[in-house]
């Protein structure tokens, strides 16, 4: 049954994504839409946690097609813990675009289970923080989720993942710590 997502469905659905609420929001930055983004390029190394157990994660994050989309990978595991006996292999990969008809950053997330999260972002700079809200869920009917990134500094920062599955309150699914990958040159 497609319309009820299984806890570890959902949960293998949260293990790596960026996501917040409902409406939309203007972009604090519209001048330089991708400023509060550009921290992000790069590989970063991560540890996760949450509801299903602790794991490790690595992210990356390019500008692609001539600058016009920011291009994430992410791959996480968790092995056998009590939380999650079978452990998790999850893999994603997103696209940030501008969308300069509302002034926003729009956030597509493609999931190996299947789901597709698209998402309105909201950059607040002076907070260094990334707050971006589903808009629609492929195969993931009544689904909410909000996602949160808070930079620390440029080598780190922590993720916030809240989910909603059947469109009720949003409740923290996971946090994420990341630290940017060294560069070995």
């Amino acid at each position: 049954m497609r319309s009820r997502i299984s806890l570890m469905g959902v949960a293998v659905l949260a293990l790596g994504g960026l996501s917040p609420t409902t409406g939309h929001a203007q972009s604090k930055d519209v001048e330089d839409p991708w400023a509060p983004y550009r921290t992000l390029v790069g590989s970063w190394e991560g540890d996760i946690a949450g509801e299903l157990g602790t794991g490790s994660a690595i992210r990356t994050y390019e500008f692609i097609l001539d600058g016009q989309y920011l291009l994430s990978r992410h791959a996480s595991v968790r092995l056998p813990q009590p939380e999650s006996p079978q452990g998790d292999h999850h893999r994603e990969m997103g696209v940030y675009s501008y969308d300069g008809a509302r002034e926003l950053v729009v956030f597509r997330k493609f999931i190996v289970e299947g789901f597709v999260l698209q998402y309105w972002c909201e950059a607040e700079s002076a907070e260094r923080r990334i707050v971006c809200v589903t808009e629609s869920v492929e195969n993931g009917e009544g689904m909410r989720a909000r996602e949160t990134i808070n930079l620390k500094n440029d080598y780190e920062f922590e993720e916030i993942f809240e989910l909603a599955p059947d469109g009720g309150d949003l409740s923290v699914l996971f946090t994420n710590r990341w630290r940017r990958s060294p560069r070995l040159e």
